[in-house]
């Protein structure tokens, strides 16, 4: 009888702290009355709270263990035996994280002539074509899909083209491309990615009111933001600390 009040005791808290992190959330409404039903805070936790930072470990373990690991010879295989779109794209990501970035553009490129609209083919063509060092190529890629799908990837194209076009020498047309990304997507790692341009610009006033910007909105940001910000925000703030000792 103990060990059932100590399990329920337990059930009990594991659902109110998954109701608590729902409503700091402010995750949709119809998993208020999910988490009270049977395994209800369980299927909450899967599906919403592992994505947090602190859960990342648990995440990969979770995802390794019910998916066998695909290798690189067995993604040629299906793309040369069915090729489809999937296969195809699955492959050109292996031969990218294979560090293959010659052969991964070539099959990204294909894709792209194969589907002009293929957001992944062009994300990934300008990473690989960033890699190779062919900066030109990838800002018009990273360039295109930005056009077409502004959020894609989490935004994580801009950052990419701002690079691709620094290395071009064109710091001033990089700026205006995070100026647009903190615009539009006014995040904590954005604001730090801008600063960090304006700081090569030696434009340090505008880059120390960004941080401070920045740094103000994570403090009033829900908690699980600001633990998923955690590490923008330490970089902010010694970013704060160089600009006040130069």
């Amino acid at each position: 009888m103990t060990m059932v009040r100590l399990l329920f005791g337990l059930e009990s808290l594991f659902s109110m702290w998954m109701l608590l992190d729902a409503m700091q959330r402010g995750a949709a409404r119809y998993w208020y009355p999910i988490i009270f039903l049977p395994f209800g805070q369980v299927a909450y936790f899967f599906m919403v709270k592992i994505h947090d930072p602190e859960f990342r470990v648990l995440r990969q373990f979770l995802e390794a263990f019910g998916r066998p690991k695909i290798t690189l010879e067995q993604l040629e295989y299906r793309a040369q035996q069915t090729p489809s779109f999937a296969n195809k794209l699955a492959w050109a990501k292996g031969l990218y994280d294979a560090a293959r970035y010659r052969e991964a553009a070539t099959q990204f490129e294909a894709l792209i002539h194969a589907d002009d609209d293929s957001k992944d083919a062009l994300y990934g063509y300008g990473l690989c074509q960033i890699e190779l060092e062919n900066y030109e190529m990838a800002v018009r890629a990273l360039q295109e899909l930005t056009e077409i799908k502004p959020s894609f990837a989490d935004y994580d194209a801009w950052p990419q083209l701002a690079f691709a076009l620094s290395k071009q020498d064109k710091l001033a047309q990089a700026l205006s491309v995070l100026e647009e990304l903190v615009r539009k997507a006014p995040r904590l790692p954005h604001r730090v990615v801008y600063a960090s341009y304006l700081c090569k610009a030696d434009q340090h006033e505008q880059a120390r009111t960004q941080l401070q910007k920045a740094l103000r909105d994570y403090e009033h940001a829900p908690r699980f933001q600001r633990r998923q910000d955690s590490a923008s925000a330490k970089k902010a703030r010694m970013m704060l600390s160089q600009l006040a000792a130069n």
